[in-house]
């Protein structure tokens, strides 16, 4: 039964350029009128072979077939993957809690790009930890606090349902905005 394997594992590797053109010259050979097939020379060959061609036929459009129903299936399931994704962040949006949709004002708001906030800081953490920031630099001042940016993804969604930040007024926290 290995043997078996091996066979089915080189048929997948083959690549389907050569395919294509397997089939689509199997194809000639076989449905080209017969005064065609005697002007290319390949009526005799037609005649004595048809068995083979034909199999080559069916087997080379078989896995193009194949080939194409497997890569509409991967389209399909990366569609599917990237919109599961992107609800799960739109619903970590609309989840937020009143001192997360604060930290976030700023950046919609304001249109400011950076804010620090000490490195401590355990919603802008779980800001972090929820992918809605990201850390815009690995080099911080211990006074000014750890820059960070909002994705650009969070951003834009924000952007467009202003309501999700409605609740909160612009905050201060020890002396600096947010």
């Amino acid at each position: 039964m290995e043997w078996l394997g091996q066979i089915i594992g080189n048929i997948a590797k083959i690549a389907a350029a050569p395919l294509l053109a397997v089939g689509i010259a199997t194809g000639i050979v076989l449905f080209v009128p017969d005064s065609v097939a005697l002007t290319l020379g390949v009526d005799a060959f037609r005649s004595e072979h048809r068995g083979f061609i034909g199999g080559a036929f069916i087997f080379s459009w078989s896995y193009l077939a194949a080939q194409l129903l497997w890569w509409f299936r991967k389209l399909g399931v990366d569609a599917w993957s990237r919109r599961k994704g992107r609800l799960a962040r739109e619903k970590q949006l609309h989840s937020l809690t009143l001192e997360e949709q604060g930290y976030l004002g700023p950046y919609v708001r304001d249109g400011v790009n950076t804010c620090n906030f000490p490195v401590e800081d355990g919603v802008i953490g779980g800001l972090l930890a929820k992918a809605i920031v990201y850390r815009s630099s690995n080099v911080f001042d211990v006074l000014e606090g750890v820059p960070y940016n909002i994705q650009p993804w969070a951003k834009a969604y924000l952007l467009e349902h202003p309501d999700l930040l409605a609740a909160v007024s612009r905050k201060k926290r020890s002396g600096r905005d947010r």
